[in-house]
């Protein structure tokens, strides 16, 4: 093994594979309908990293490990730490001057990152990865920089163990596919299935099996001896290994989607599986695909993949705060490619390699450039913006709010308690649905009665569970689902659940939208399957890049289509009226918001549905009810007068007079 390792240290194709995982990652946060599964590229690099890690443990001595080990870490710690820590302070003081709203719990978010826990952080705070709409955070992605240190953490113990315990290297690999094995299971069994995932995504426990895996191949792997003893066949079943390899993650990047229960229940686990199948294969020295992919080009972006993992997200944040950049995303990601290799070549490779080498400058250079500010313009410039970008990031830490947000608080709390209620709601039959109703102050009597005579399937997001107790008020005989996170292009599997089961019933409404884009053909694909159910979809309000087109194409939708059973619900425009009734992430309705959701929803579908009949019977009859009501006041009115307990103008004079008298005797 150590010889093999010796003689094929490096395998360029992987620094391309590492191009194909952040491409993903991107396009997923980018352009989510179209890559829905692209998060699967952080497995991908940690396979990668497992791999190569474990073929550098298999060439350690157990003798001398302590002083062997606290290198290691040093060294993984100032190549992860040093570029990460850079690219934190540059982005903070570009946020403290230009985007103040996102520097919440900035301090927090940088020392769990300088102690690489941000993951264990995050699931502390109650960080939602799928959905963040109040105070945003940049560096949510420095979870898998935190996981990925601590796995580098244990596993030279892990291989230490074994090899003073006499363990071959097959009994080594073994260890790792039973830790694979054992988090994938926890990541199924943690996740609650409708919960939001962002315990078991983040979670340290819940992800190694990608390391694992990709640990357990470098453990035994030896392409090298492959390639001499099967020659150029083992090129050949290489290169039909690696291609279908390769389609199936892409597949599996379009396909999965983030807040499925399959995803957790073995879905990430295959991606893993398949993640490590293409690094056997392109390690082949007779691969004609890893020799496609050893392109100096390729190489080079890959070797760039973990500045560029370090920008994106600070970068998409930033960039959606900015109309212009929002509604241009690629030149968010020209921002991206140049910060990237800057990063890589002056950080990276200028600083942080020849550090880890003892090559950097003595104390003596560092002396002249600082003697030669005051003669030099270059380096003045680079004196003036070390200053500037560490006063504005100082400065940006000292103004940041940090603690646990109460609106969020709040949110989680109201959606944890509709959650709750829409359960207890559809244990209950019919009878007692319509038992348990009473008159809504916020309806007309005739929408009300109407509504409840209505049986309405809901599918949505965040929003409609923000808004569930008032509707199953107003539809006790709804059926009602929600999820966190949920997209409207991932929404295929919950719309055939619910036709398989019989809950979806003639009057649909559909309120998704706030979490990302769709396409028309994703719509139309979705109306096809409703069939000839009267459908509403409500449009969205919510801060992010995507609003207006979501909401321009399903007014065009609408204005186009020829289903008359398609309809669109006004919420945008409503809301715009009413900014009071949504909390602070101008998205989610507050509780009286909530109450004005129904109601839209209630008006829209009286108006829609209800019968020309109907509608001037409830006229004549609000109208009778009216005049009977009025009429009935002043009859009231005039018999408290008749018995002296109107407490007007002249009933006050005769009971002063008489109180008056009544202390004169």
């Amino acid at each position: 093994m150590s010889k093999e390792s010796s003689r094929k240290s490096y395998y360029p194709a992987l620094d391309s594979l590492r191009v194909l995982a952040m491409l993903a990652i991107l396009v997923y946060h980018y352009a989510p309908h179209r890559m829905a599964g692209g998060f699967i590229g952080v497995d991908l690099f940690l396979v990668i990293s497992g791999f190569l890690t474990a073929r550098s443990l298999m060439k350690w001595e157990t003798k001398g490990f302590g002083r062997t080990y606290v290198s290691y870490l040093v060294k993984r710690v100032i190549r992860l730490g040093v570029p990460m820590v850079l690219v934190f302070l540059a982005s903070v003081s570009i946020i403290n001057i230009f985007f103040p709203d996102l520097l919440y719990n900035i301090r927090g978010a940088l020392l769990s990152s300088a102690c690489y826990v941000n993951n264990w952080w995050q699931i502390s705070l109650g960080y939602s990865y799928f959905e963040q709409y109040v105070h945003p955070s940049a560096f949510t992605h420095l979870w898998y920089v935190a996981v990925l240190m601590q796995l580098c953490v244990v596993w030279p113990i892990l291989f230490t163990v074994m090899k003073r315990l006499k363990k071959g290297p097959f009994a080594i690999a073994a260890v790792q596919l039973v830790l694979a094995v054992i988090s994938a299971v926890l990541m199924a069994v943690i996740f609650g299935g409708d919960s939001d995932p962002s315990r078991v995504y983040y979670g340290t426990d819940t992800r190694l099996y990608a390391f694992a895996l990709g640990g357990a191949l470098g453990t035994i792997w030896r392409p090298v001896k492959m390639a001499e003893l099967h020659g150029r066949k083992i090129g050949l079943i290489a290169d039909l290994v690696g291609i279908v390899g390769l389609v199936a993650f892409v597949v599996l990047a379009l396909r999965l989607q983030d807040q499925a229960a399959i995803t957790y229940r073995g879905g990430l686990f295959l991606s893993a599986v398949v993640s490590t199948v293409v690094v056997a294969a392109l390690t082949i020295p007779g691969s004609v695909v890893a020799r496609l992919l050893s392109l100096r080009a390729l190489t080079f972006l890959g070797k760039c993949t973990f500045s560029t993992y370090l920008w994106y997200y600070p970068v998409l944040t930033m960039g959606n705060s900015v109309s212009f950049l929002a509604s241009h995303k690629w030149i968010q990601w020209i921002i991206l490619f140049v910060l990237s290799i800057l990063t890589y070549v002056f950080i990276e490779q200028a600083f942080v390699s020849k550090l880890l080498k003892g090559q950097l400058p003595a104390k003596q250079r560092i002396i002249e450039f600082l003697t030669s500010v005051a003669t030099s313009k270059r380096h003045f410039v680079a004196l003036v913006l070390i200053v500037a970008l560490c006063f504005s990031s100082g400065v940006g830490f000292a103004r940041a709010q940090s603690g646990e947000n109460e609106t969020v608080a709040e949110m989680q709390a109201q959606i944890a308690a509709n959650e709750a209620l829409i359960a207890k709601q559809q244990a209950l039959d019919e009878r007692e649905k319509m038992a348990n109703v009473q008159d809504i102050p916020y309806l007309d009597r005739s929408v009300m009665l109407f509504s409840r005579e209505l049986k309405v399937t809901f599918v949505g997001d965040s929003i409609l569970l923000g808004a569930a107790a008032p509707l199953t008020e107003v539809f006790p005989q709804s059926v009602i689902d929600g999820k966190v996170g949920r997209q409207l292009s991932q929404s295929a599997d919950v719309v055939q659940s619910l036709l398989d089961s019989g809950s979806m019933n003639d009057v649909v409404v559909i309120v998704l939208g706030s979490n990302g884009p769709f396409t028309e053909d994703q719509l139309d694909s979705l109306m096809q399957m409703l069939g000839d159910r009267e459908v509403f979809l409500m449009n969205t309000h919510v801060p992010r890049e995507w609003q207006d087109n979501v909401n321009a194409m399903l007014q065009s939708y609408a204005d186009k289509s020829k289903k008359d059973n398609f309809h669109l619900i006004d919420w945008k425009s409503f809301i715009d009226q009413h900014p009071e009734w949504l909390y602070e992430d101008d998205t989610h309705p507050t509780p009286e918001g909530a109450e004005q959701f129904a109601k839209l929803i209630a008006d829209t579908l009286y108006d829609t549905l209800a019968s020309d009949e109907r509608k001037e019977k409830d006229k004549l009859a609000d109208e009778a009810a009216a005049e009977e009501a009025a009429t009935a006041a002043a009859d009231t009115q005039s018999d408290a007068v008749q018995d002296g307990t109107v407490q007007d103008g002249t009933a006050d004079t005769t009971a002063g007079e008489t109180n008056t008298d009544t202390v004169t005797e």
